[in-house]
């Protein structure tokens, strides 16, 4: 159930990534699965998606005829629905800090299940919510399977390669991983090489930190990709990607580009805050959130192991699947109906 003043649009974002993967998942096992939107008409983004079974209803008092298990990616409706209802939360319990009363309305009742997609969320959203510890279920996102399919090219030199890949923007830590650049533990070091990817430019502080990545003599500046392969693409030419998210109004509720980087072979340098931990398939090396010193050793230390060995990528590969996704999705709906 896609209920939001946006369209359902490929390519705008990691909800409707996980809703699309799960619904072609669900059909392929031949359950009848479909996504709803409401208000568009046939122009709710369906055109991206041809194969997967859209319905566009009129309003949101429409979702209350629909039939089946609804599982809502995005916010509740008001409206009641016949049958149990679940409810994806993706986002950061702090984007509705003032909605709190609006959302514990929107999820009360038998037929209300949320379902967040990592422990640390689920005990943000229980707290905020006012639910008992435990009480809400998580259900894991998937990374595309282009991240463990993409060849990784062989390296030429003793060169180790070092990807930022997020957005820019103070929150993804991007002032905390250029701070880290003067440290001496990486300053000195004239074999790694360091890569800023610059996504979400476009914004307001993304024009202001563009202007000074571009500037920096240590930073190479590469354009944003806009599909899982180019992103694979891009990461397999890597040996390290640094998530340095900072831990002060912004903690990733799971980070789905850790994940990706460790399939596509990368080592991962994360801030020790929020989900991130979580994503964590094997080798990921932590270091404390807004702290660039900290950062710095995380870097050499990443850098002195090099990417993942073929065992590893193996072993992260088979983690963070869609079949996995879904196996959960089910076991939480089998369990309330």
């Amino acid at each position: 159930m896609w209920y939001s003043k946006f369209p359902f649009l490929a390519g705008a974002g990691g909800t409707e990534a996980f809703t699309a993967g799960v619904v072609r998942e669900l059909v392929r096992r031949g359950k009848k699965t479909q996504i709803a939107t409401v208000g568009f008409g046939t122009n709710d983004g369906r055109s991206g998606f041809p194969d997967i079974p859209f319905v566009a209803l009129a309003g949101p008092d429409d979702v209350a005829n629909l039939g089946g298990t609804i599982i809502f990616a995005l916010d509740p409706p008001p409206s009641k629905t016949q049958y149990p209802a679940h409810f994806m939360l993706h986002c950061p319990v702090w984007l509705y800090k003032n909605q709190g009363e609006e959302y514990r309305a929107a999820l009360q009742g038998p037929h209300r299940k949320p379902i967040a997609n990592s422990t640390y969320a689920a005990r943000e959203w229980e707290k905020f919510l006012g639910e008992p510890a435990g009480s809400i279920p998580v259900v894991y996102p998937f990374a595309h399977e282009a991240f463990a399919a993409q060849p990784r090219p062989p390296q030429a030199n003793d060169a180790v390669r070092i990807l930022f890949a997020n957005r820019l923007n103070p929150d993804k830590g991007v002032y905390s991983f250029m701070a880290a650049l003067h440290m001496p533990e990486i300053r000195d070091d004239p074999r790694l090489n360091f890569s800023i990817t610059s996504t979400a430019a476009y914004t307001p502080e993304g024009k202001i930190i563009k202007k000074l990545i571009e500037a920096h003599p240590r930073l190479h500046v590469v354009p944003p990709r806009k599909t899982p392969e180019d992103m694979a693409a891009l990461m397999a030419n890597y040996d390290v990607v640094v998530m340095p998210s900072s831990a002060h109004n912004w903690r990733e509720t799971f980070g789905m580009t850790s994940v990706e980087a460790q399939k596509a072979g990368c080592r991962v340098v994360a801030s020790n805050s929020g989900g991130l931990p979580e994503t964590n398939c094997g080798d990921m090396v932590l270091a404390e959130p807004d702290n660039h010193y900290s950062l710095a050793t995380a870097i050499a230390r990443a850098a002195a192991q090099g990417p993942l060995s073929s065992g590893a990528r193996a072993a992260a590969a088979r983690t963070f699947t869609v079949v996995q996704t879904a196996d959960s999705l089910l076991r939480i709906i089998d369990n309330t109906e």
